[in-house]
């Protein structure tokens, strides 16, 4: 008796649990085990239609490979960098070498070809090795701001004679706040890369093969100087494809007669608009027999 008075005095059970989905309308309520199923709407006039196509394919852009590997610069400049403005006095400092007692020749040049400034300065570095190098030039313009170009040079280790040349444009201010680029090692612009640095040919003619861009979009000039600096052969030389700093290559034939066999130097050359002064001059050391 006294269990039935217990179980009716119980209290009732507790509905089970109910939970809206997300997203659900307000008042929608699932039991819990109950599988809810989407109710597609019904279409009607206003319902955008869906509209699948096929897509078109992107057209993509995909660089030639450059024809020939360059090696790095021989002359590089970190400061300051393509498109800067400097005023006087600017830092330089750049990596350089090897050169003749580490020598390292600089010269600033107006818009129209004067010599503004020019210094020596040398390499941080033992003897017969590439290095670091800094130094500062001072220059005066007589307007308020002008084109420039800075050339920076190193010689050859057995005659002290140039051996290497690269050159950076500028902008030259009188007054104001200067604006400097830094710049990283790059590749060489012009290189000979047949036959190799110290290498003997023989037969009065041998196979010349180089790789580089230019910067005017001009020809270039290949020559070959005998132990005096002077000219045995010169000749103008086209790289392939040509335009302006477009990687390309060349390949000749070098000619030469000498009364002995001696150490000559084969240069190869982008001349500046004046025809005389240089835009890059790179060489190498040939020994050339009979």
């Amino acid at each position: 008796m006294l269990t039935l008075v217990l179980a009716a005095c119980a209290a009732p059970a507790a509905p089970a649990p109910t939970f809206a989905p997300t997203g659900a309308p307000p008042g929608a309520t699932v039991t819990p085990g109950a599988v809810s199923t989407p109710t597609n709407l019904p279409l009607t006039n206003p319902t955008p239609a869906a509209i699948l196509e096929e897509p078109e394919p992107t057209a993509t852009f995909t660089p030639a490979p450059a024809p020939v590997n360059l090696p790095l610069e021989r002359i590089a400049l970190f400061s300051p960098g393509p498109g800067s403005q400097v005023t006087s006095p600017f830092e330089i400092s750049g990596r350089a070498g090897p050169s003749f007692n580490e020598r390292v020749h600089l010269r600033l040049l107006g818009e129209d070809g004067r010599l503004l400034a020019q210094r020596t300065t040398y390499l941080n570095t033992l003897r017969g090795y590439a290095g670091p190098f800094s130094t500062e030039l001072t220059f005066d313009i007589p307007g308020v701001a002008e084109a420039g170009r800075l050339e920076i040079s190193i010689d050859d280790r057995r005659t002290g004679r140039m051996a290497h040349l690269a050159t950076l444009d500028l902008v030259l201010l009188a007054a104001g706040a200067p604006w400097i680029h830094p710049a990283a090692q790059g590749p060489e612009q012009l290189a000979l890369l047949t036959p190799r640095d110290g290498a003997g040919v023989r037969g009065g003619r041998f196979a010349a093969r180089g790789a580089g861009w230019t910067a005017r979009g001009q020809g270039l000039t290949l020559a070959l100087l005998d132990s005096d600096g002077d000219p045995l052969s010169i000749q103008p030389v086209a790289l392939s494809p040509a335009g302006i700093a477009e990687t390309g290559v060349f390949e000749t034939e070098v000619a030469y007669q000498i009364p002995y066999e001696q150490y000559g130097r084969l240069a190869l050359y982008e001349l500046a608009d004046d025809g005389v002064s240089y835009l890059h001059y790179t060489s190498i050391e040939v020994y050339l027999r009979h």
